[in-house]
């Protein structure tokens, strides 16, 4: 599956909510289907990929003011890196788009770091939060 590429403008409502300092971008994902009982679509295979990566390498955004509005009063623009790419999205205009950071996309874009295609998916290997 390849990852659709965040084009424009992102704006997020500032919530002021945040996992532990240990978490991982996996447990975002985790927290959001398991706690919220958000259904994202986003596999096994993904999520343990996503475990490599620190939880502020994935974040909730949304294209206009207005529907960042939805989530919160204040608003703030989210400056994403040159190749975003949307995870999840939900119904309500919000799009949980992996931004990753400079030093872990060096020479690769995010589609090759979370590819689940193939040899690179462990889909039969449990996942230990079940997922």
């Amino acid at each position: 599956m390849k990852l659709t590429q965040f084009v424009g403008p992102a704006y997020r409502a500032v919530t002021g909510f945040r996992l532990d300092r240990s978490a991982t971008a996996g447990d975002v994902v985790r927290y959001e289907q398991g706690e919220l009982g958000n259904d994202l679509g986003i596999s096994a295979c993904l999520t343990r990929k996503l475990d490599k990566f620190p939880a502020a390498a994935v974040v909730w955004v949304c294209r206009t003011v207005e529907e960042a509005k939805r989530y919160g009063e204040i608003v703030a623009k989210v400056e994403l890196p040159e190749n975003p790419v949307i995870l999840a999205e939900d119904s309500e205009g919000g799009y949980l788009v992996f931004r990753g950071f400079a030093d872990n996309l060096k020479g690769n874009d995010a589609n090759e770091i979370l590819d689940c295609r193939g040899a690179n998916c462990m889909a039969n290997r449990p996942h230990p939060a079940g997922n």
